[in-house]
């Protein structure tokens, strides 16, 4: 079937609320879509925009040059779905990648009378696929060479372009729960190769993935009803592409943002979606129960979009704005002790400012300066030296949100709750377990 996907990002400048970036620069989560299609997709199931950066081992050959575990610097800013419904037909998504590349290969050049140094256009990026049970080697979109000056630095960073990953699907006889049975999918890095040249000569490099291979993401699978909309009639679990230019964390961590649009219940009123988003922060050192996973810089935006305000308006139809507050923001973790935690510290926070269809309610209020307190998980023990993952995902989000008309009064305060079910919620990060 034809289409058309033409992502951009949603134009903050006019919003009449403070929105978090996240940690790092990473994004805030929201996103807007345009399509052409027969109104086939859904949008709500979940993503992540996730900056990987870390040191790497690869092997470079050349004529007079053969280093062996040269360090070099990898980044991956990744842009994955992160929940497919067991009735999804493709998931797909893609990760940008920058190499930095160690003085150890640059002085090879240079020391030939080198000044530049060309990317040839033979990158190729291999993903497994963990709980899916296969893996898939990818070429760069980016189909001519590239060039980088020398300027004696210690790394000189070379794009090796965008990849895309997937599409994934399920057979045409049973649906993803059945193609991956665990539930959750983890995409990882396996063998990077490209090569570069400069004053007539090439070297070629070989990074293996090592014990532990970068985790660009998760995914975790669901089995929830289609969104009531009649014209829909397939799910396809996709992202936007490599339109955003987040911020680089420090090496040896990641960024991430995570969103999604929960169905929520308001009590009194009924059910409607509204978007939620996290960002976060973690080492990408292996845990353990010496080493615990230790999720930090939390921060969420919730957008307050017209068709949330057209909703409160069908029973109480002077609303113009909203104030809301949380009793809950919960996420769990597989594979790890506690299984969910609250995010909120004992205290809570305040409810946020009224505002008005297009604006953001940002917890805490002054992040990124301000976020959440660290939540700390320790792996269980039956899952240590397997090769296994835990992975953070969204869990039930609770709170209030007060209705107010246009001269500011309190018109109503209606309770929310957002949970689709235990297993059915959005990944937001993984960890490797030692």
């Amino acid at each position: 079937m034809p289409f058309k996907l033409l992502f951009s990002l949603f134009a903050l400048a006019g919003a009449a609320s403070a929105v978090t970036t996240g940690p790092y620069g990473i994004g805030s989560g929201h996103y807007s879509n345009s399509f052409e299609d027969d109104g086939t997709f859904s949008f709500s199931q979940g993503q992540s925009t996730a900056v990987v950066y870390q040191t790497i081992a690869c092997n470079v050959a050349g004529s007079g040059l053969s280093l062996n575990n040269a360090p070099f610097q990898f980044q991956a800013t990744s842009y994955l779905p992160t929940r497919a419904n067991d009735s999804s037909a493709l998931i797909f998504g893609g990760t940008s990648i920058r190499i930095g590349v160690p003085s150890s290969v640059t002085d090879y050049f240079s020391k030939a009378g080198a000044s530049s140094l060309t990317l040839n256009n033979d990158t190729v990026l291999s993903i497994q696929y963990i709980g899916y049970n296969n893996s898939e080697t990818l070429k760069s979109r980016q189909n001519t060479t590239s060039t980088v000056q020398l300027i004696g630095a210690s790394y000189t960073n070379v794009s090796l372009g965008f990849f895309d990953i997937g599409p994934l699907s399920a057979s045409k006889s049973a649906g993803l729960l059945t193609r991956i049975p665990s539930r959750r999918l983890i995409y990882k890095r396996d063998q990077l190769t490209f090569s570069l040249s400069a004053a007539g000569k090439t070297a070629n490099v070989t990074c293996p993935a090592g014990a532990y291979p970068q985790t660009f993401g998760a995914l975790n699978v669901a089995n929830l009803p289609l969104r009531p909309n009649p014209n829909i009639t397939a799910v396809i679990s996709f992202v936007r592409t490599g339109t955003m230019n987040p911020g680089s964390p420090p090496l040896n961590s990641t960024s991430v943002v995570s969103d999604y649009r929960p169905v929520c219940t308001f009590t009194g009123i009924g059910k409607q979606t509204i978007e939620i988003s996290l960002g976060g922060y973690k080492l990408n050192t292996p845990i353990s129960t010496s080493t615990p996973a230790v999720f930090s810089l939390g921060q969420s935006n919730f957008w307050i979009s017209p068709d949330l305000i057209s909703f409160f308006q069908t029973k109480y139809p002077s609303t113009s704005t909203v104030s809301l507050a949380l009793s809950a923001f919960n996420v769990s973790i597989s594979n790890a002790t506690p299984s969910i935690k609250n995010l909120l510290p004992s205290g809570g926070y305040a409810a946020s400012a009224a505002l008005g269809a297009g604006s953001f309610a940002t917890f805490p209020s002054a992040a990124p300066s301000t976020t959440y307190p660290s939540a700390t998980f320790t792996p269980l023990a039956s899952s240590i030296g397997k090769g296994q993952s835990a992975v953070l995902s969204f869990d039930n989000v609770a709170g209030s949100v007060k209705l107010l008309n246009s001269n500011s009064a309190a018109i109503a305060t209606v309770s929310f709750s957002c949970s689709e079910g235990a297993g059915n919620f959005p990944a937001v990060i993984p960890f490797q377990i030692a």
